[in-house]
């Protein structure tokens, strides 16, 4: 297109991976072209991107003139990395148009349409591969068995043992599901891959996760159609965040600053020793016959490069054996499942009979085996929200995981009779200014008031752990107090809480998470007893 004195090319992007998204590299723009025809320095060129409907970039381009290459080079490259999809942008198809505007010739508008692919897509090229990092999970199912597996075990070989507890489930092995899209493919999702098996992502990605939720810092290893996994040694993580340098992987192998393993040596048509899936990974290094990265993934965590992707909707499953890389349409045809070879049907109407789930007012509730739990608020506006102590005559006991997420009120009533909230529970609730956990809870879910926008909060004393980002990026937090049954504080637990200038720590607290809380905050320590780690 042609407008005043410039020329404007430009290419949009169809699809983007999730992680993208979320780590704020969604370029909008993936080619631009910008010249001046008619060699003055007069004209000015604004380029605005509206999204589905808001607008959310914005970028200028002046002194440009004619002939000038590199210049336009420079302006290139600005466009492309200026003009990114926001970070809140939900996985599904959204439209958006890019305004062109001129000092002397008006504006004009180029209209393009994307989709975001939910968190179960994964990319796979080298260009992207950082983004994998996003794809580590961490709940209390992987941090219960990676305990349990590294039990009596020495830490610092925590990939051995891991490795040997996956073994003894005879995992197999599921061939990685394509998409339409040519650099991603459908994982599973962790807690199917820990009982059932899966890729050599699925797998790569599970072990990377258990040594995750142990402190370690993880480590994948990419090749062409290929993933393998493992760990630093101690708590060293390298200053980059991907080496390409297949000589220099060989170097830390050998001197043990890293361990790397063969994941799909884990399954059960393998069923190969730890020892062995070492030797076949450093075999498949040294023969250089492909190109391979490796990816610090506790790098791109910690350092904000990649954020870790909270959990989002569950994809088609089998009701036979729970495989879950279905697509909606092949349920809807019908036909077998790939993974347990059974008619796809629904569910067994038993199972849905045990689970009874009805709205009321603005919250659903669910009734399951005499527990009632909160399934979802129904209106994100709502200003006041109000748990009933009690639904059908059964008390009211948890509140499920994302059950009101980016909820707009203000105050949320819980009643004593809570038990346990589930993870990202209040996600991204920015309004909410106050809420009173129960005397008597005894859970907070991982992230459970991330990004939300309390002022205090104080943590009842039946609560044994505060899990990592449950409380972090909660810009207006101000006052914590901590309940006299608190033992552990899990890594950036009151992270990125800038307001948040002192923490009294009660001597009940034995550890404290590297990161729990920022630089900048006081801990007033009870006991000289409490480990705080670095």
């Amino acid at each position: 297109m042609r407008i005043g004195s410039f020329e404007l090319d430009c290419m949009f992007g169809s699809c983007f991976v999730l992680a993208e998204v979320a780590s704020g590299a969604a370029r909008v723009l993936r080619l631009a072209h910008v010249r001046n025809v008619r060699g003055t320095r007069a004209n000015w060129l604004r380029l605005s991107l509206e999204i589905d409907g808001r607008r959310v970039r914005q970028k200028s381009v002046r002194e440009l003139a004619s002939g000038d290459d590199a210049r336009a080079a420079e302006i290139e490259r600005e466009l492309r990395s200026a003009l990114c999809a926001p970070r809140t942008l939900e996985p599904g198809r959204h439209s958006g148009r890019l305004l062109v505007y001129c000092d002397s010739d008006g504006e004009c508008e180029l209209p393009f349409d994307f989709e975001v692919l939910d968190a179960r897509m994964i990319p796979t090229d080298f260009v992207r591969s950082v983004l994998l990092a996003a794809y580590i999970r961490e709940d209390d199912e992987l941090r219960g068995f990676a305990a349990e597996a590294l039990s009596g075990a020495p830490e610092e070989d925590a990939l051995r043992g891991l490795y040997n507890a996956l073994l003894e489930r005879q995992l197999s092995y599921q061939p990685p599901v394509r998409t339409r899209y040519p650099d991603c493919e459908r994982i599973s999702e962790m807690h199917y891959v820990l009982s059932r098996g899966g890729s050599c992502a699925d797998l790569s990605l599970l072990l990377a996760s258990l040594l995750w939720c142990r402190g370690r810092a993880p480590a994948l290893l990419l090749f062409p159609g290929h993933m393998a996994a493992g760990c630093f040694a101690g708590d060293t993580v390298p200053a980059f965040d991907v080496l390409e340098d297949a000589a220099e992987i060989l170097r830390m192998m050998d001197s043990g600053a890293l361990a790397l393993c063969e994941a799909t040596a884990l399954c059960s048509y393998r069923q190969e020793g730890f020892a062995q899936s070492v030797r076949s990974i450093r075999e498949r290094i040294a023969a250089g016959g492909e190109p391979c990265q490796l990816i610090n993934v506790a790098r791109a965590l910690r350092s904000g490069a990649v954020a870790m992707l909270s959990e989002r909707p569950r994809a088609a499953r089998c009701p036979h054996c729970g495989y879950d890389r279905l697509t909606p349409e092949q349920l809807a045809d019908g036909g077998t499942c790939p993974a347990c070879g059974a008619p796809l049907a629904a569910a067994p109407a038993e199972e849905d009979a045990q689970i009874e789930v009805e709205n009321s007012g603005v919250v659903q509730y669910a009734l399951e085996r005499d527990v009632v739990t909160v399934r979802r608020v129904l209106q994100s506006g709502a200003e006041r929200v109000r748990i009933a102590p009690v639904w059908r005559g059964h008390a009211v006991r948890h509140i499920s995981e994302r059950a009101m997420e980016r909820c707009g009120a203000r105050q949320v009533a819980l009643p004593d009779s809570i038990l346990r909230i589930g993870g990202y529970a209040f996600y991204s609730c920015a309004n909410l200014e106050g809420v009173r956990l129960p005397d008597g809870l005894q859970e907070i879910g991982a992230g459970a008031f991330c990004a939300s926008g309390l002022k205090r909060i104080q943590i009842p004393d039946c609560v044994e752990r505060v899990p990592r980002l449950a409380f972090s990026g909660c810009a207006a937090l101000e006052r914590v107090e901590i309940g006299a049954g608190v033992r552990f504080i899990d890594e950036r637990a009151f992270a990125d809480c800038p307001r948040l200038r002192s923490v009294r720590i009660p001597a009940c607290v034995e550890r404290i998470g590297r990161n729990a809380f920022d630089p900048g905050c006081e801990l007033l320590l009870a006991s000289g007893r409490t480990v705080v780690e670095r």
